[in-house]
């Protein structure tokens, strides 16, 4: 049981720690869009993929 809590443990860990990656990048894009077109920052989002293989996060920036 005490690895189980252990696993359980380090999942949430990294949980929050992309969470707090996925904030910090949504900063960072959102100043950009808006260095590029004033007001477009406020449109600055992640989502995730549709297909999973595709990755953490998708932009649609782009589409915008």
């Amino acid at each position: 049981m005490l690895q189980a809590d252990a696993l359980l443990l380090a999942q949430h860990a990294q949980a929050a720690d992309l969470q707090a990656r996925r904030l910090e990048a949504q900063a960072v894009l959102a100043t950009a869009l808006d260095a590029i077109s004033p007001g477009a920052g406020a449109k600055a989002a992640f989502e995730s993929p549709k297909v999973a293989a595709h990755g953490d996060f998708a932009v649609t920036a782009a589409m915008q």
